[in-house]
């Protein structure tokens, strides 16, 4: 089975094309905390920024510079191996003063404070991106800047990008047959190894692939009912919090959506969540149906993937677009060449896809146009595209 493809949004529009440059510079991220650290506490808090490293290097590195086992090292989200990416980890009591660290020359202390707790997942507020395109369609400044402005307007769809599914969609097809199947602990083991990790570790990712399917398909039926409309029995999210509420007054909770106090959310569908009712319960239920998921199969994914909402749309007030010139490919050629670039600029809160937002300038195709690294490890959620 193969994942389901979200459409473009700016479909309509004339794409850039192009492609993410292959330098580490062309693709930056800078990590937003959820909570400012205060300062002081047992737990030491150091920003590092990296260069080419998977966040699991990262620890790696660390960890034997400070000799601190990885499994008591913290952090919040993981970060893009080809980019430079910031990040802050946390270390326990009598971890020493990262001025004695020896690091290679791919990993820099930017600052370091302290807090009362450890840094765990999920303590992420956002990214903060820098991404380069090469390889630009001619006047793709024009096209640049209608596509934005379309994006600014109506906000992001939401859609999980194809990092969550693997390479050409496999971890779905894995994910669903372990599911089907209620495959025995061998079998898992057998399974887990096959792809490079753990039976411990699949427990946990195979149920969010599943998740991530389900939300995908019913976010694009969702859309087509209207971003500007909303259903009694849907759950929606209040402005500036993380409460979330079911509709019963359409006529007044509409009139607060189009004020912008209220976000439209779609189900992460796990243990423990209840069908919605009236129009959004059909969508789940269709999506459901089509992918032969029963409650049955739902109730299977244990506490490792408890039901949870993820918002429709993400806002993208703060993109930016500049151009600019690329080095030449041969520094040695004469005269140099320079190919123009567009960088653009723009924050997503944690777990929403950078790339899908690339996508949508490039109108590339949902698999072959990410930035996919194949890797022989356990893969990571890589919220953050």
């Amino acid at each position: 089975m193969l994942p389901f493809v979200p459409p473009i949004q700016t479909a309509d529009l004339a794409p850039t094309l192009g492609t993410i440059g292959t330098r580490p510079e062309d693709f930056i991220v800078d990590e937003i905390p959820l909570y400012p650290a205060s300062g002081s506490g047992e737990h030491l808090y150091v920003k590092l920024r990296k260069r080419e490293l998977a966040t699991p290097d990262l620890l790696r590195v660390v960890s034997r510079a400070t000799r601190i086992k990885e499994r008591d090292i913290g952090f919040a989200g993981m970060k893009d191996k080809h980019a430079i990416t910031t990040q802050w980890l946390s270390f326990p009591k009598g971890c020493s003063d990262p001025s004695t660290w020896e690091l290679p020359e791919s990993v820099e202390v930017v600052e370091h404070t302290r807090h009362a707790n450890k840094l765990r997942t999920g303590h992420l507020f956002g990214n903060r991106f820098q991404v380069r395109l090469v390889n630009l369609a001619p006047g793709f400044e024009t096209r640049a800047a209608a596509i934005a402005l379309r994006l600014r307007a109506e906000g992001l769809i939401n859609y999980f990008g194809s990092q969550r599914f693997g390479i050409n969609g496999r971890n779905l097809a894995a994910a669903m047959n372990v599911l089907f199947r209620q495959a025995s602990t061998e079998e898992q083991d057998r399974d887990a190894s096959a792809r490079g990790g753990s039976r411990r570790f699949y427990a946990k990712f195979n149920p969010s692939v599943v998740q991530s399917e389900i939300f995908n398909r019913y976010a694009e039926q969702r859309v087509r009912l209207g971003k500007g409309q909303i259903f009694a029995g849907e759950t929606v999210r209040l402005e500036g919090s993380p409460k979330t509420f079911i509709v019963e007054d359409e006529a007044l909770e509409r009139v607060r959506l189009l004020a912008g106090q209220l976000h439209l959310t779609g189900p992460i569908f796990g243990s423990g969540s209840r069908l919605p009712s009236g129009r959004t319960g059909e969508l789940v239920t269709e999506t459901l149906t089509a992918l032969g998921l029963t409650h049955e199969h739902i109730k299977s994914f244990g506490r490792d993937a408890r039901g949870s909402v993820r918002d429709l749309f993400v806002p993208l007030t703060d993109l930016t677009l500049s151009t600019d010139s690329a080095p030449p490919v041969d520094a040695t050629r004469t005269p140099a060449i320079h190919q123009p670039t567009l960088l653009l600029e723009f924050t997503l809160p944690a777990g929403s896809y950078a790339t899908q937002l690339i996508r949508e300038f490039t109108h590339s195709d949902f698999f072959t146009g990410q930035r996919q690294v194949p890797t022989t490890r356990e893969p990571s959620e890589n919220a953050e595209g």
